[in-house]
C-alpha cells in the first residue's frame, strides 16, 4: 500500500475508531477526539498536497474491484472538501471545550459525523454514499437533539425530512440498480441510457440530494435545525453537511447523469439556485436573532453553488467549476466561523436577540471581529475566497453570456451585503449593559477567529495559485509616472494625518479600532496607487472603501450613521458595477494576461467603459453620483475627514485616468457632457455649501465642488485635438493642490477651535493659505492649476465658454471660502470655553499641511510653464477681480434669510430603528415561508419538483 493510499485510509478509520473508544471510554473521549483532530488534520493537508503533486487516483477498498468491491476516487474537489471538513472538525471541538454544557454523548457522536463525511467525500459507490449519508444524518439529528428545549422538535423535523431525502435517493438506486445492475459511479455512468426510468432515478436521487442540501424551496427543516442547535453543530452543519449533499448532485449530474445535462436541465437548478439567493438573503434580512440570520444565509449562499449546475455545461466548465467550489470552501469557512463567533456573542449576552445585542464596544472584540471577517468573505469583498468564487462564476457567466445569473449574482450580493449591514448596526451600537465574560476566556473565540482568518487566506491563496495556472490575471504592482505623481502628495497628506492623530484628543474615542481601519485603508490606498492593472487597483479600492466606512462612523453620532449607511449603500452599488467591468474584461482579455489599462481601455466595449465610468463616478463623487461625499466627509473625525477628501476620494479620478490617458480617443465624444457635468457640479457644490453652517459640512460641499473641476480636467484630456498626455501636468497640479489644501483645511476645522490665545489667532490665519488655494488666488496652488489649465485648453475647441466657466467657479469657490473662514472665525469666538494650550503635537502638522499646499504646486508648475504664466501681472489681475467680486456678492447675500437658516431647515425625523419590518411585501414573504415549512405543503412541492425533473429529463 502506498503513502496516499494509507492516508486514505487513515482518514476513513480514524474518526470511527475514536468514535468507538470516546463510547466506550467517556472519560477519555476528549483525548480520544484530539488525537484524531491532530491526525486528520495532518492527514487530510498531506492528502491535497498529494493531489497538488501528482493528480487524482482511485483506489479499491480491499482489493476488490468495481462491481463487487468498492472504489475510492481522491481528486482535488473530495480532497478540499475533505480538509475544509478537518477544520471545522478541529475548530469545532476546540470551541466545544468553552461551552457549558458538556454531554458525554457528543463526542463520539462528533466523530461518527466526522467519519461520515469522510466516507462520503472518498466513496464511488452509490449505496455506499447512501449508508455514508445516513450515518451522517443520525449523527446530526442526535447532535441537535442535545441542545433540549425547543431543538428537540427541530432535531424531529431534521430527522423526517432527511429520512424523506434518504427514501428518494434509495429508491433511484434501486431503479437504477435494478435495470443496470451496477452500483458504481463510473461504470453507471458507461451503460446509463437517457430513457424515462433512468431519468425517473436521476429525478429521484436528485430530489433527495435537494432536500438534504435544503436547496429553496426543501429548505423548511434548516433554519430551525441551524437555529437551534448547539453552536458547534449549527457550524458542522452549515460548512459541511450541506455541501456534503451538493458534492454529491454535482458528482452526479457531471458523471452518470450528464446525458440529461441540457440547457432545460440545468436551467432548472440554476433557477433553484437563483430562488435561493434572493428568498434565503430576504428571510435573513427580517431575521431578529443572529444564529436565525446565519441560518438563512446558507440557503442564500449555497444558491450561488448552485449555479455550477448552468455554468459549467456551458463553454466556460472550468471556470465555473472554480468558482463554485471556492464558494463552497470560503462559505463554508466563514459559515462556520460565524456560528461560533455567534456562540461566543450569545453566551456572554445570554441571548442572541439583535434588538438587544452590544455591539464591540461590550469588549467582545475577538468574536466580532470574526463575524466582520467572515461577513467579507460572504460579501465577496476582496481579496476573500468569497470574492474568488464570485469572480470566476460572473466570468463564466459572462463569456456564456448568460445575463440572467450575472443579474442573480451581483443582486445575491447586493442581498448579502443588505443583511449583514444588520450585523454592522449592532457593532455600532451603544454598548448599554455591559455583557458577562466570554466563557472560556479569550480563547473560545480564536478557533472563529481562525477559521474567519482562512476565508481570507484562501481568497489570496486561489488568486495566487490562478495566476501561476495562467486561469486569472496576476495582480500587479509597480511605479510609473502616475503612480508617482499620485504617491507622493498622497504619503504627505497620510503621514501628516497619522501624526495629527496619534494625539489621544484628536481620536479620543476607540483609538484601537480607528488605528486598525486607518491602516487598513492606508494599505489599500497605496495597493490602489502603485497598481498597474485594474483587478489590483479594483482590489485596493475596495478595501480602502470599507475601511473608510469604519471612518466615517467611528463617533457614531446620528450624522454619523445617517451618513455611512448612505456611503455604504452608494459604495455597494459602485463595487458592483466596477466588479462586473473587471470581470467582464478579463473575459475578453487572454487567459494569464494581466488586465493592463492601456489594453482595456483601446479594446473595451462601450459596456464595460459605461460600468467602469459608474463605479468611478460614485468614488469620485461625480456630480448627480455625489449624495454620500458631503454628509460622509464632515462627519467623520478630522485626521480621517482630512485623508478622505484629501486623497481616498482620487481614487476614483485615478481609475479614470489611467484608462482615460490610453484611451482617450475612444470616448472623445464624452469631452463635452463631462466639461459640462463638471462645472455643473462645481456650481452646485458651491451653491449647498453656502447653505449650510458647518464649517466642515461646508468643506464637504467644497469637495463636490473641487471634484467638478477633477471632472473638467478628465473632459479636456477626453477633447479631440488634445494629447491627453498634455493634460497630465495639469491633473498632476490639482492632485498636489487640492489634496494638501482640502486635508490642511479639515485639519484646521477640527483644530483651530480648541486653541487658545495666540495659537488660536496663528491657527486661524493659516486657513487662509489653503482656503485661497481653492479658491485660486493668486501665487497659490490653484492659481497654477488655472494657468495650467489655460494654457493646455489654448487651442481646446470649447475653450470660448471654458475659459469663462473657469472663472466663474473661481468666483463661486472664493464666496464659499470666505463664508468658511468667517463661520470658523465665529465659531472660535464662541467656543472660548473648549479652548485649551495645545502642544506642538497636531498643530505641527496641520502648519506642515499649510506650508505644503502653498510650496509643492510650484515644485510641480515647470512641466508646462504654469508658474510663469501665473505670475504675470495680468494673469495676477485675472486672478484677483474673482476673487473681489465673490467677495461683494457673499456681502450681498449674507443678509439673505436662506443663507442665515443654513441646514436648520433641513432636519430630517427620526427613522425607525428597523424600517423593513413596515415594508408589507416583506411581511407577505415572512407569512409564506411559514407556511412553507408545513409538511402539506412540503409534500405538494416535492411532488411538483420530481414530476418536473422527470418532464425536463425526459423531454430534454
Amino acid at each position: 500500500m502506498s503513502h496516499s493510499h494509507a492516508l486514505v485510509a487513515l482518514v476513513v478509520c480514524l474518526p470511527l475508531i475514536g468514535a468507538i473508544g470516546a463510547f466506550v471510554y467517556p472519560r477519555l473521549a476528549v483525548v480520544f477526539t484530539a488525537v484524531c483532530a491532530v491526525g486528520l488534520l495532518v492527514a487530510s493537508t498531506a492528502l491535497a498536497y498529494a493531489v497538488w503533486l501528482q493528480g487524482p487516483w482511485q483506489q479499491d477498498v480491499g482489493g476488490w474491484g468495481a462491481p463487487l468491491g468498492i472504489g475510492w476516487q481522491m481528486d482535488g474537489v473530495s480532497a478540499s472538501l475533505l480538509l475544509l471538513t478537518a477544520m471545522v472538525g478541529t475548530a469545532g471541538a476546540a470551541h466545544r471545550l468553552a461551552e457549558p454544557a458538556k454531554s458525554a454523548l457528543f463526542w463520539p457522536l462528533w466523530l461518527f459525523l466526522w467519519g461520515a463525511l469522510n466516507v462520503l467525500f472518498l466513496s464511488m459507490d452509490l449505496f455506499n454514499l447512501y449508508v455514508a449519508l445516513e450515518v451522517l444524518s443520525l449523527a446530526s439529528v442526535a447532535l441537535i437533539a442535545l441542545a433540549g428545549g425547543g431543538a428537540l422538535h427541530a432535531a424531529w423535523r431534521y430527522l423526517l425530512a432527511s429520512l424523506l431525502g434518504s427514501t428518494l435517493y434509495l429508491l433511484g438506486v434501486a431503479l437504477l440498480f435494478g435495470r443496470y445492475g451496477v452500483l458504481d459511479v463510473d461504470l453507471i455512468a458507461d451503460v446509463l441510457l437517457p430513457d424515462l426510468p433512468s431519468a425517473l432515478a436521476a429525478a429521484l436521487i436528485s430530489l433527495g440530494l435537494l432536500l438534504k442540501a435544503a436547496v429553496f424551496p426543501l429548505h423548511f427543516w434548516l433554519p430551525s435545525a441551524h437555529g437551534r442547535a448547539p453552536t458547534v453543530v449549527s457550524a458542522a452543519l452549515s460548512a459541511v453537511v450541506v455541501a456534503a449533499a451538493w458534492y454529491l448532485l454535482v458528482l452526479l449530474w457531471f458523471g452518470p447523469f450528464s446525458v440529461f445535462l441540457g440547457v432545460w436541465s440545468g436551467g432548472a437548478f440554476g433557477l433553484l439556485g437563483v430562488g435561493a439567493m434572493l428568498w434565503g438573503g430576504t428571510m435573513a434580512l427580517m431575521q431578529r436573532r443572529l444564529k436565525m440570520l446565519i441560518a438563512y444565509s446558507t440557503v442564500s449562499q449555497f444558491g450561488f453553488a448552485m449555479l455550477v449546475m448552468p455554468l459549467a455545461a456551458g463553454e466556460a466548465t472550468d471556470l465555473a467549476w472554480r468558482g463554485a467550489l471556492a464558494i463552497v470552501l470560503s462559505h463554508g469557512l466563514a459559515k462556520a466561523g460565524s456560528f461560533l463567533a455567534a456562540g461566543c456573542i450569545a453566551r456572554a449576552h445570554g441571548h442572541d436577540r439583535l434588538d438587544t445585542l452590544g455591539g464591540i464596544g461590550t469588549g467582545l472584540v475577538l468574536p466580532w471581529l470574526a463575524l466582520i471577517l467572515a461577513g467579507a468573505s460572504l460579501i465577496g469583498l476582496p481579496p476573500t475566497g468569497g470574492f474568488v468564487g464570485k469572480w470566476w462564476l460572473l466570468q463564466s457567466a459572462l463569456i456564456e453570456g448568460a445575463w440572467l445569473w450575472v443579474f442573480a449574482i451581483l443582486l445575491g450580493t447586493l442581498l448579502t451585503a443588505a443583511y449583514l449591514v444588520r450585523l454592522l448596526a449592532v457593532l455600532l451600537r451603544s454598548p448599554g449593559q455591559r455583557p458577562g465574560a466570554m466563557q472560556g476566556g479569550v480563547w473560545s473565540a480564536l478557533p472563529a477567529l481562525l477559521l474567519a482568518l482562512s476565508a481570507v487566506a484562501l481568497g489570496l491563496l486561489g488568486l495566487a495559485l490562478a495566476g501561476i495556472a495562467a486561469v486569472s490575471p496576476p495582480l500587479t504592482i509597480g511605479m510609473d509616472t502616475t503612480a508617482r505623481g499620485f504617491l507622493l502628495p498622497a504619503a504627505l497628506i497620510w503621514l501628516l494625518a497619522s501624526v495629527f492623530a496619534a494625539r489621544s484628543d484628536a481620536v479620543p474615542v476607540r483609538r484601537t479600532a480607528f488605528s486598525a481601519l486607518w491602516l487598513v485603508a492606508f494599505g489599500g490606498n497605496l495597493l490602489l496607487i502603485l497598481a498597474q492593472d485594474l483587478l489590483t487597483f479594483y482590489t485596493g479600492l475596495t478595501i480602502m472603501s470599507f475601511a473608510a466606512w469604519g471612518l466615517v462612523v467611528h463617533e457614531r453620532t446620528g450624522q454619523a450613521l445617517r451618513a455611512g449607511w448612505l456611503y455604504l449603500a452608494m459604495a455597494m452599488v459602485a463595487e458592483l458595477a466596477l466588479l462586473t467591468a473587471v470581470a467582464w474584461a478579463a473575459t475578453e482579455a487572454e487567459p494569464g494576461d494581466a488586465l493592463a489599462f492601456d489594453s482595456v481601455a483601446g479594446s473595451a466595449p462601450p459596456m464595460i467603459l459605461l460600468l467602469l465610468g459608474l463605479g468611478f463616478g460614485v468614488k469620485l463623487g461625480l456630480f448627480g453620483l455625489h449624495a454620500w461625499l458631503p454628509r460622509a466627509h464632515p462627519a467623520a473625525p478630522a485626521p480621517a475627514s482630512a485623508v478622505l477628501s484629501g486623497v481616498m476620494i482620487k481614487a476614483g479620478l485615478l481609475g479614470a485616468w489611467r484608462l482615460l490617458e490610453p484611451g482617450a480617443a475612444q470616448v472623445a465624444h464624452l469631452a463635452e457632457p463631462l466639461l459640462v457635468l463638471g462645472f455643473a457640479g462645481a456650481l452646485y457644490g458651491v451653491v449647498m455649501g453656502l447653505r449650510s453652517r458647518s464649517p466642515k459640512a461646508m468643506l464637504g460641499w467644497s469637495s463636490v465642488s473641487q471634484m467638478g473641476l477633477a471632472t473638467a480636467v478628465l473632459g479636456l484630456a477626453a477633447g479631440a485635438g488634445i494629447n491627453a498626455g498634455s493634460v497630465w501636468p495639469v491633473l498632476l497640479l490639482f492632485v498636489a493642490s487640492h489634496g494638501l489644501a482640502k486635508a490642511a483645511l479639515f485639519l484646521g476645522a477640527g483644530l483651530v477651535p480648541q486653541l487658545a490665545g495666540n495659537r488660536w489667532l496663528l491657527g486661524w490665519a493659516a486657513l487662509w493659505v489653503p482656503a485661497l488655494s481653492l479658491a485660486a488666488a493668486p501665487l497659490t496652488g490653484g492659481a497654477l492649476l488655472k494657468a495650467g489649465f489655460e494654457l493646455t485648453m489654448a487651442d481646446f475647441a470649447y475653450s470660448s465658454w471654458v475659459a469663462p466657466a473657469l472663472s466663474l467657479t473661481s468666483v463661486a469657490t472664493t464666496m464659499l471660502m470666505w463664508r468658511f473662514l468667517w463661520q470658523m472665525h465665529a465659531t472660535g469666538r464662541r467656543q472660548t470655553s473648549a479652548r485649551h494650550e495645545e502642544g506642538p503635537g497636531r498643530v505641527a502638522p496641520y502648519l506642515a499641511l499649510v506650508a505644503l499646499a502653498l510650496v509643492m504646486p510650484w515644485w510641480n508648475a515647470g512641466a508646462i510653464g504654469a508658474g510663469q504664466y501665473a505670475l504675470r501681472p495680468g494673469a495676477v489681475l485675472d486672478g484677483l477681480w474673482p476673487m473681489v467680486l465673490g467677495v461683494l456678492f457673499l456681502s450681498v447675500a449674507a443678509g439673505s434669510r436662506q443663507l442665515k437658516s443654513g441646514e436648520a431647515s433641513r432636519s430630517r425625523p427620526a427613522r425607525p430603528a428597523y424600517p423593513l419590518q413596515r415594508v408589507r411585501a416583506l411581511r407577505y414573504m415572512v407569512i409564506a415561508e411559514r407556511k412553507l415549512h408545513g409538511w402539506p405543503i412540503v409534500g405538494r412541492l416535492v411532488m411538483c419538483l420530481l414530476l418536473t425533473l422527470v418532464l425536463l429529463l425526459w423531454m430534454g
